[in-house]
């Protein structure tokens, strides 16, 4: 580098001799020749560096879509041409050992089992209350578990006596610890309070919040004040509201209360009400006793189009 320095000063200080200013001219070229080279190498690697990191940092991750799929219950008596259904009940029915060639309703736990729908056998809950102390109650509800039934549906709770209700409280919080694999949902009619919520809390697996409207009485009801209720108790994440389908009974005219939720527009309109008024429920429950397999076919298609939960998640 002393003797490139050399050169040039020697070459300008020469005014006399082409040769000179020749050799001056070209290595003065070939220096900026080397220092753009060098700086821009250098500023195109700082370049390449910014770019690989921000690109690191810029990546989308590895995403995964996973889909939960929601709880959608029926009571009715079409349950074979459902296909979103996965909690059943009411028909349910389980052949003992010592039953010989028993021969009941098509509808068997096994059938149900195998197609991974979780059946609950009908018990009876209010109709008990007054008669039946603790004790037998817990009994009532947990003799199924013991002849082989996976689930029960308790039917129901709800529109009682302060000391009625603590009564049915206090059975399903003994059954859930003498039965505890025993699936126990509750049908609940009526105000939701909070003592009747707090036996929810350990007696339940599903709670269900009857809900049997149309039109403007629907909105009306207790059904967004239950919700809060169900929320601030904890148990919202195992509570869904129960919806009622009966448009093949012969009372369910006129705007008279057995007039519920019977057209494909009714139905849809209440379902995605519920589901932005409480998006944080599990599902949907219908109890459609005396419903039409259009009906049932539309209320099952519409539960899992409006209630499944797709999340994004990292994997």
């Amino acid at each position: 580098m002393w003797e490139i320095s050399k050169t040039i000063e020697k070459c300008r200080g020469s005014t006399n001799g082409s040769r000179y200013k020749n050799q001056y001219r070209g290595l003065n070229f070939r220096l900026h020749k080397i220092v753009f080279v060098v700086r821009n190498r250098k500023y195109f690697l700082g370049f390449l560096c910014v770019l690989l990191v921000g690109c690191i940092n810029s990546a989308p991750p590895n995403l995964s879509i996973r889909t939960e799929r929601p709880v959608v219950l029926f009571w009715c008596d079409y349950p074979h041409i459902l296909k979103n259904m996965n909690y059943y009940t009411t028909h349910v029915w389980v052949q003992q050992p010592d039953s010989g060639n028993y021969t009941g309703p098509e509808w068997s736990q096994d059938y149900f089992l195998s197609r991974s729908i979780t059946p609950l056998k009908w018990v009876g809950g209010r109709i008990f209350a007054r008669e039946k102390d603790v004790e037998e109650l817990v009994k009532i509800w947990c003799t199924p578990a013991m002849n082989g039934f996976v689930g029960i549906g308790i039917d129901e709770f709800g529109m009682l006596t302060p000391r009625l209700s603590a009564k049915l409280g206090k059975a399903l919080e003994q059954a859930k610890a003498t039965c505890p694999e025993l699936i126990i949902a509750t049908w609940h009619s009526g105000p939701l309070t909070k003592k009747q919520a707090n036996y929810y809390v350990e007696g339940a697996d599903l709670v269900m919040l009857e809900s049997y409207f149309s039109g403007r009485s629907f909105y009306r009801w207790l059904l967004p004040r239950n919700i809060r209720v169900a929320r601030n108790a904890g148990i919202i994440y195992k509570t869904v509201v129960a919806l009622g389908i009966n448009d093949q009974d012969s009372r369910a005219t006129g705007r008279g209360f057995w007039n519920w939720a019977n057209t494909p527009e009714e139905l849809e309109r209440q379902m995605l009400w519920i589901r932005r008024l409480a998006p944080d429920m599990p599902g949907i429950a219908f109890f459609a006793p005396r419903a039409s397999k259009p009906m049932l076919i539309k209320a099952d298609r519409l539960a899992a189009e409006i209630f499944t939960t797709r999340k994004t998640e990292n994997q």
